[in-house]
């Protein structure tokens, strides 16, 4: 059941793993770039 509440809970946890996923993308670039030098 979708709440306006559980709602924005959604949108909150699909923000955070969002953050999360550019981190590990932006940890990755940065290895990669270390290993073509």
């Amino acid at each position: 059941m979708a709440t306006p509440g559980n709602i924005r809970q959604w949108k909150e946890r699909g923000r955070i793993i969002q953050q999360k996923k550019e981190k590990v993308k932006f940890k990755a670039q940065k290895i990669a770039d270390k290993l073509k030098e």
